[in-house]
Order: structure tokens, then sequence, then C-alpha cells
């Protein structure tokens, strides 16, 4: 099964937080679900960038191994 990959949204990423459970943390920065919960829209503003970025490197490597990428021709 082929993995989508694309760029959360803000609302995903706004609502994938929302849906952290208290208590928990993420590993390995141990960044309490609590502290994302309570700036949500900072947390969104700092990880959409991330993900943005993230996806773009990914569909890059998708097109190197299809063997898609450009090259430049030699010179001589």
């Amino acid at each position: 099964m082929a993995i989508k990959s694309c760029t959360p949204t803000k609302e995903e990423i706004s609502s994938a937080i929302e849906q952290l459970k208290n208590g928990k943390s993420t590993e390995p920065d141990i960044i309490q679900a609590e502290r994302l919960k309570a700036f949500v829209e900072t947390s969104v503003q700092l990880l959409y960038p991330l993900f943005r970025k993230i996806s773009e490197v990914d569909k890059m490597s998708n097109r190197e191994q299809r063997g898609i990428s450009h090259q430049a021709p030699r010179e001589r």
C-alpha cells in the first residue's frame, strides 16, 4: 500500500494537537501534550513549515528513486 505524502493543513495539525492525550509526551523531544494544547496556534505556526519542508524533501526523494530527476548535461 502506498503512503500518501502531502503536507497536512493547518487545520489538520490543530486537530491532531487537540486530540493528544494529557499526561503523554512525544519522543524523543519530550514535548508534553499539555504544552502543545496550551498554545495551539503557536504550535501550528511552528509545525506547519516543518511538515511542509519534510513533504518537499520526501517528494524530491521519491522522484530520485523513480529516476525522474533532471540531470544537467556534462561539460566536456
